[in-house]
């Protein structure tokens, strides 16, 4: 498989999603090259006053073939 750097990635694919190819993308488990994994997220959204509002959420990556997992935990993320 083919590597790119973060800026060639940004330069190629940072588009809008209309414009995006999603079939040209896939995930792939790192530690035993399986193409069985899942994601999963959730989001909350707090509202307040003054139109203040805060994001809690997570997204939870899992490989069906050796079972390896991590998550990405994201709070307080505020305008």
């Amino acid at each position: 498989m083919k590597k790119i750097t973060y800026s060639e990635f940004v330069k190629k694919y940072k588009k809008t999603n209309r414009i995006w190819k999603f079939n040209q993308f896939s995930i792939v488990c790192k530690k035993c090259g399986s193409k069985r994994v899942e994601f999963n997220s959730d989001m909350e959204l707090e509202c307040g006053y003054y139109d203040d509002y805060s994001v809690e959420g997570n997204i939870i990556v899992k490989c069906h073939g050796c079972g390896n997992a991590f998550t990405l935990d994201f709070w307080n993320l505020a305008k």
